[in-house]
């Protein structure tokens, strides 16, 4: 699968996991990354797919996400 995630972290997790992620050719540099879903932990892949969407949603959406987050509802 596909996520979007900032330049810092799709370094970190492709120099530590190579097997488990991968820069997407030509749309890396933009912070694409493959997963390996036979690879990657669950819980892993439920924070990488929050932190994507939040790097892609409309802010106003996001915003909404995080107010009801902190109000306990998830």
């Amino acid at each position: 699968m596909l996520v979007k995630l900032p330049a810092a972290d799709q370094a970190a997790l492709t120099m530590s996991d190579p097997d488990t992620f991968l820069s997407v050719p030509q749309w890396g540099q933009h912070g694409w990354t493959y997963v390996q879903l036979a690879t990657v932990e669950e819980s892993m892949l439920r924070g990488l797919l929050i932190q994507s969407w939040r790097q892609v949603a409309p802010k106003k959406l996001v915003a909404a996400y995080e107010a009801h987050k902190r109000n306990g509802v998830s």
